[in-house]
């Protein structure tokens, strides 16, 4: 699995632009797993390039809007129901 993952740290807007894109071209999904947000930059950055995303349920990210894209919030810490919000956006 290490070979599949990296690291991003201080990674510029522009170019985390771009990865987001070239995500949702590549039909992923950002998945966020944290189970405690304050805003969900995260989560804004990739709506904003049109990428889909799927996350916990959390107060911070329901102020948040989808502007159209898929966006699929998910019982705090439910797993399996985070499994088959993602794949039911490749049914």
């Amino acid at each position: 699995m290490d070979s599949r993952v990296q690291l991003l740290l201080n990674v510029p807007q522009t170019e985390m632009a771009s990865i987001y894109r070239d995500a949702r071209r590549s039909g992923g999904v950002l998945v966020s797993t944290s189970l405690l947000e304050s805003f969900g930059y995260t989560v804004v950055e990739a709506l904003s390039c049109h990428l889909p995303v799927v996350a916990f349920d959390l107060p911070a990210l329901r102020e948040h809007d989808s502007h159209g894209v898929d966006y699929k919030l998910v019982a705090p810490g439910d797993v399996l129901e985070l499994k088959d919000a993602i794949l039911a956006l490749h049914a």
